[in-house]
């Protein structure tokens, strides 16, 4: 059995990769700058109540579709560089969807051995608001499209780092 060494999320990206082939995982992909968080992506599923007349005690359940969410939404620094960078995924999603291809999206972790990945499609930004004395943020929202779970990690060929 192996030791666990447990992580912090120092060193965690975003990444984004267009598919070459319709269907397959891309074989490259590209950091996000900026990223502040990434939301979470249940795997829970429905629960579909099967409950009988005759029961008298407790309801009775199986399990439906799961259901992530809809959207995964990213915490991002504003900054002009998001939005040049953003406008460009964009316009990557855009060719790849006119190609026949889609855009995958990764939580990428450099120690660990799998990433998380979905199919996905990313929304314009909008305002993310402001306060006085605090870090001007925004959130990026994708649209998940298709929740391909955790397998092995890709490390990204752009190492640019994340802006303070």
């Amino acid at each position: 059995m192996a030791v666990a060494i447990y992580m912090s999320t120092a060193g965690m990206n975003l990444t984004y990769g267009v598919e070459t082939t319709p269907g397959e995982k891309p074989s490259a992909f590209k950091i996000i700058q900026g990223v502040t968080s990434l939301g979470e992506i249940s795997s829970e599923k429905e629960q579909i109540e099967v409950t009988p007349l005759s029961a008298e005690e407790y309801k009775e359940y199986v399990g439906g579709l799961a259901d992530p969410g809809g959207t995964w939404e990213v915490g991002f620094n504003e900054s002009n560089a998001l939005h040049e960078e953003w406008a460009t995924i964009m316009s990557e999603y855009k060719t790849a969807i006119a190609s026949g291809n889609r855009m995958w999206f990764g939580a990428y972790h450099p120690r660990h051995d799998e990433e998380f990945f979905i199919v996905g499609e990313p929304n314009a930004l909008g305002f993310g608001g402001a306060e006085v004395s605090s870090a001007f943020s925004n959130t990026g929202r994708i649209t998940i499209n298709k929740v391909e779970g955790w397998s092995s990690a890709i490390a990204p060929t752009d190492s640019t780092p994340g802006e303070p």
